[in-house]
C-alpha cells in the first residue's frame, strides 16, 4: 500500500511540473515559486548564461567605481569618477531591462532552476576523436560526439526527468563539496601544532578522501564519467523559477479571490 502511494505521489509531481504554463506558481515549504521561463534550447540557454555572467561583471566594476569614488578628494577626479559612475549605471539599467524583457530575470531577484533535460559532457582531443577510442581505451560513438565553441565533446550520458536531474545534481556536487573539504582541512592540519589535534584532523582527511572516492566512482558507474577530466553539464531543458516576495504571495492570494 505504501508503494502505491508512493508512486502515485511521484505521479502528481511530474505531472504538475509537465502541465505548467508560464506565470504558474507551486509551494515549497514557506516559499512560492512563479514558472517564468522556459529553455527549450540549449543554444539559448547557454546565451542566457552569458548574458548573465555579463551583467556580474558590469556589477562588479560599478560597484568598484563607487569604492573609488568614496575615497576621491580631488575635485576634478571626483566629477570624472561621477560621470563614470553614472554611465555604468545606465548602462546596467538598460542591460536589466533587456534581460526582464527577454528573459524575465533580475539580477535583483532571487530564482530556482529546475532541470529536465541535460547531458553530461566530456572534451575530446583531436587524436580521440579521429580515432574513435579516448586516451583510457574505451571505444567512442561517432554520434555521441558534439561541439560547442569550437570545441568537440563527448555525451557520457542524457539525464532525463526533474527527478533523475535532481539525483544527478546531488550526485556531482558531492564530490566538489568532499574535495573542498579535503583542501580545508589540509590547511588546517598544516597550521597546527598539538599531535593530538593533528592526528585528527588527519583522521578527518582519510575519511573525507574515501568518501570523495566512492562518489567518483559512483560517477563513473551511473553516469559513465571519467573523473579524471573536466566535465560539462549541456542544458537541454530548464524551467525558471521566480522566488515571490511575501508581499506578491498575499496579492497572489487575493486576486485568485476575486
Amino acid at each position: 500500500m505504501k508503494k502505491i502511494s508512493l508512486l502515485i505521489v511521484l505521479f502528481l509531481y511530474s505531472s504538475v511540473f509537465a502541465e505548467e504554463k508560464i506565470g504558474d506558481t507551486f509551494q515549497s515549504g514557506s516559499n512560492m515559486y512563479m514558472l517564468v521561463n522556459i529553455f527549450n534550447d540549449a543554444a539559448r540557454f547557454d546565451e542566457f548564461q552569458k548574458n548573465v555572467e555579463i551583467l556580474k561583471r558590469e556589477n562588479a566594476i560599478l560597484k568598484e567605481e563607487i569604492k573609488k569614488l568614496a575615497l576621491v578628494k580631488d575635485d576634478a577626479e571626483k566629477k570624472e569618477l561621477q560621470n563614470k559612475v553614472k554611465e555604468l549605471e545606465d548602462s546596467m539599467e538598460a542591460s536589466e531591462a533587456l534581460m526582464l524583457r527577454y528573459y524575465h530575470f533580475s539580477t535583483k531577484r532571487q530564482y530556482r532552476f529546475v532541470f529536465e533535460e541535460t547531458k553530461l559532457c566530456v572534451p575530446l582531443t583531436d587524436d580521440e576523436v579521429t580515432n574513435l577510442k579516448s586516451s583510457t581505451g574505451v571505444e567512442l560513438d561517432a554520434e555521441k560526439i558534439i561541439e560547442k565553441d569550437g570545441k568537440k565533446l563527448y555525451v557520457c550520458s542524457e539525464i532525463s526527468g526533474i527527478k533523475e536531474n535532481e539525483k544527478f545534481q546531488r550526485a556531482l556536487n558531492f564530490p566538489m563539496m568532499r574535495a573542498n573539504e579535503i583542501a580545508k582541512l589540509r590547511e588546517e592540519l598544516s597550521k597546527e601544532s598539538d599531535i593530538v589535534k593533528k592526528a585528527d584532523i588527519s583522521e578527518k582527511i582519510v575519511l573525507a578522501e574515501n568518501a570523495l572516492k566512492e562518489a567518483q566512482e559512483l560517477l563513473r558507474k551511473d553516469y559513465n564519467l571519467d573523473s579524471s577530466k573536466n566535465s560539462s553539464m549541456e542544458v537541454e531543458k530548464v524551467r525558471l523559477y521566480l522566488l515571490l516576495t511575501p508581499e506578491e504571495q498575499i496579492k497572489l492570494k487575493i486576486d485568485k479571490k476575486k
